[in-house]
């Protein structure tokens, strides 16, 4: 059952266009902000996805402040997934070079972008999920919420059945 509940969220992720991140804000709020895809596949990332994002701006600011963020994927109008977890500025330049991609030249375009590149890593510690067709009827009245052990393993969530 488990397997089939992450195989579904990594489905919805893959094949949302975009996700929202969110992050408590420095003077106390939250703020959400668009992102890009999911890079890489979190089966192959051990559950760690990350972005690209400039070390100038706000939300870096906002994750080097408090680092528990929520990333919110939606695929059509019946698949959503809700990743929570501990966000982390990678600003070492091997690991940068090592997954920078061509494509990322047009948001970084200059010397000076690409000097202040970053990436933010995320280690996702839960996962609440409405999927139609495997999450319970009636749909979207209430989520699935998986959560990680230290071990690495996922269990249901007892208090959200």
């Amino acid at each position: 059952m488990i397997q089939r509940l992450l195989d579904g969220a990594e489905n919805v992720i893959a094949h949302a266009p975009h996700c929202w991140l969110m992050t408590l804000s420095q003077s106390g709020g939250v703020d959400a902000r668009p992102m890009g895809g999911i890079i890489p596949a979190m089966s192959q990332n051990g559950w760690c996805p990350y972005f690209l994002a400039d070390s100038r701006s706000k939300k870096v600011r906002d994750i080097q402040s408090a680092r528990q963020v929520r990333l919110i994927f939606e695929h059509g109008v019946d698949a959503f997934v809700s990743l929570g977890g501990v966000a982390e500025v990678i600003c070492d330049t091997a690991v940068i070079v090592r997954r920078w991609k061509p494509t990322y030249d047009r948001i970084f375009p200059s010397a000076a972008d690409k000097a202040n590149a970053v990436f933010i890593d995320i280690r996702a510690e839960e996962l609440r999920l409405w999927i139609r067709g495997l999450t319970p009827e009636p749909f979207g009245v209430r989520s699935v919420t998986l959560r990680r052990l230290l071990d690495g393993d996922w269990h249901l969530d007892s208090e959200h059945p």
